[in-house]
């Protein structure tokens, strides 16, 4: 996962955006990469964000291709297959 860490920094460095790598069930594989005060003390507190995480990785699987969406907090949100 050491890889996909660096990948995942240099991209969120490059966008300005947050990113983490989630597994099916939407738990993270690894730390988040530019995330929000806002969106880090989110996760600490409610699971929510995994339950967004595995419903747009889903959407993304079964429509096969990147899904736009927004999450419990009306944030937009990107998963890619």
């Amino acid at each position: 996962m050491k890889c996909c860490r660096k990948v995942q920094n240099q991209f969120s460095d490059a966008t300005g955006m947050g990113f983490v790598t989630v597994d099916y069930k939407g738990t993270p594989i690894t730390e988040p990469s530019g995330f929000t005060d806002f969106c880090k003390i989110v996760r600490r507190k409610t699971n929510l964000c995994n339950i967004c995480d595995a419903h747009g990785g889903l959407r993304a699987e079964i429509d096969g291709k990147p899904v736009i969406y927004r999450c419990h907090t009306g944030l937009l949100d990107l998963r890619c297959r």
